[in-house]
């Protein structure tokens, strides 16, 4: 990989701790942030994700919203080993939004 992708990826990290640090004073910034860079991967892969998945890589994608969630399986079908999805969001009749709990208590 070379220098300049390694500073790519290390500012975009970045960025999204920055985002995601901000946490109560902007919480729904952080989730829109983090939301737009899941369903990129999942369905913009680049030559360094999908590599690494072919080395085994497994990228968990947390608090995703169900129809993306079916998206992703019918279309990034040859993916699905890699991918784990935890804390799928479902929307119910009412409007309201449920994540799924996905700790065995």
């Amino acid at each position: 990989m070379s220098t300049q992708k390694t500073i790519s990826k290390t500012l975009i990290a970045t960025g999204f701790s920055i985002l995601l640090g901000i946490g109560a004073s902007q919480p729904l910034v952080a989730a829109d942030a983090l939301d737009q860079y899941y369903r990129n991967i999942l369905f913009n892969p680049d030559k360094s994700l999908l590599l690494a998945e072919a080395r085994g890589r497994v990228t968990i994608y947390d608090g995703i919203d169900s129809e993306v969630v079916e998206t992703a399986m019918d279309s990034q079908f040859d993916r699905i080993e890699n991918m784990m999805f935890v804390g799928i969001r479902h929307t119910l009749p009412d409007g309201s939004v449920e994540a799924e709990d996905d700790c065995d208590d």
